[in-house]
């Protein structure tokens, strides 16, 4: 579900990039192509809204400042969309405050979101099982109470290599 809004969320970005080669009026639609480029805008904005709590559920991240940036980023990108909608496809005056103000929270929620992916925070997006390792189907299951030989294997590497009959180190 989060890869096909993922997708889409990608799809809707990359239809407002070709529609902007044209070279559309956003401030004072009147061709179908201004009013197309205002309203994918939109949608690209409130795709990403929806992305950010696609990723916000999934990542699974005890850590409150990746929780705290994906809100914002929900926040700033749902105001943004909504903003740009009202004051340039219907003209609303009051639209450009709401859009600037979102459009500044998903900025901060993406360069928040990046500074804690370097810092290694929020690398761990997609959940991985969390299991033993897989047993190929060839392989007999282990005993109750036995455990696997990557476990069993010692914290010190000098008996792991003279168990095998290598030279401890």
């Amino acid at each position: 579900m989060i890869a096909a809004l993922l997708s889409l969320t990608g799809a809707a970005w990359l239809a407002r990039g070709l529609i902007g080669l044209a070279g559309p009026s956003y401030y004072a639609p009147v061709a179908m192509l201004d009013f197309a480029a205002v309203w994918v805008m939109s949608v690209a904005l409130l795709l990403s809204a929806g992305s950010f709590a696609g990723l916000l559920r999934d990542w699974r991240s005890p850590d409150r400042p990746v929780s705290l940036a994906a809100v914002t980023g929900i926040g700033g990108a749902a105001a943004a969309g909504i903003g740009n909608a009202l004051e340039d496809a219907l003209g609303i005056d009051v639209g450009w405050m709401l859009y600037v103000i979102g459009a500044i929270g998903t900025l901060v929620a993406l360069v928040a979101l990046g500074a804690l992916a370097l810092r290694g925070t929020a690398t761990d997006v997609w959940p991985r099982a969390r299991s033993s390792p897989r047993r190929s189907a060839s392989s007999p299951p282990t005993p109750a109470g036995s455990s696997s030989p990557a476990s069993r294997s010692s914290s010190s590497p000098g008996k792991t290599r003279a168990a095998r009959g290598g030279e401890p180190g």
